[in-house]
């Protein structure tokens, strides 16, 4: 079998709407192939019609009725970057805060990060992917998730103080130190952002080092959570 139908009959296996890589095919399966022979075979395949291009070097099958990047597309590249079980990403961004009820505001396009990502940013539509390369197991996703809250809760329009808080509470109980180091060494959150994390733990009475990644004679612009839960109706306190 000639290399070029050796690489239509592996591409053509993928079932329909899953995502193929064609860079981390080539680097997987394809190696000992002259690269530019690969990707000409990946291009005629494109061509035809055998595959569908979703943006540089990610493809997928189509289906029959040769749909273009709708809804059910969307959630196929969702499940490439996230894993079939949430196990390669994690959702960020104003999609993340609809969800988590902090806002009652639509999302505005999708922001992500994942390790299922060579390079550093990718756009798909109106999805974007950062790379980030940790293990998403469940107190990284919240870890990151109450990172992005305090990074950006100024950024959060109509917030839902009542949800906030109760976010800020439940995230917060899965600090700990070595998830948080795994996760600050890869994704480069501020000053600030790590000072109202320290605020946030302090304040639930959750012992934590995070001053180590702080500088002890600065004065940061963190969040004054005393100041939001004075804000709340009396029933609403945490």
């Amino acid at each position: 079998m000639s290399s070029s139908a050796l690489i239509m009959e592996t591409v053509k296996k993928y079932p329909e709407l899953e995502i193929i890589d064609a860079q981390k095919l080539y680097k997987d399966k394809f190696s000992k192939i002259s690269e530019q022979a690969y990707y000409k075979t990946i291009s005629r395949m494109s061509q035809s019609g055998e595959v569908k291009r979703l943006t540089k070097g990610l493809y997928y099958i189509p289906k029959k009725e040769n749909l273009e990047l709708d809804q059910e597309n969307e959630e196929s590249v969702l499940r490439y970057f996230l894993g079939p079980t949430h196990n390669k990403g994690v959702i960020v961004g104003s999609r993340m805060y609809h969800s988590r009820r902090l806002t009652a505001r639509l999302p505005e396009g999708i922001l992500l990060y994942s390790n299922n990502l060579t390079q550093d940013k990718r756009r798909i539509g109106p999805i974007v992917v950062r790379r980030a390369l940790i293990r998403f197991d469940k107190p990284a996703v919240k870890m990151i998730e109450l990172l992005e809250v305090l990074q950006n809760y100024r950024k959060i329009q109509d917030m839902n103080t009542r949800e906030f808080l109760w976010f800020l509470q439940e995230t917060a109980g899965y600090y700990n130190e070595r998830t948080l180091e795994r996760i600050v060494s890869k994704i480069p959150y501020k000053k600030s952002t790590l000072a109202s994390l320290e605020q946030v733990l302090c304040y639930f009475g959750i012992h934590n080092s995070v001053g180590q990644y702080l500088n002890g004679i600065s004065t940061y612009d963190s969040i004054r959570i005393e100041e939001w839960v004075g804000a709340a109706p009396p029933a609403e306190k945490i």
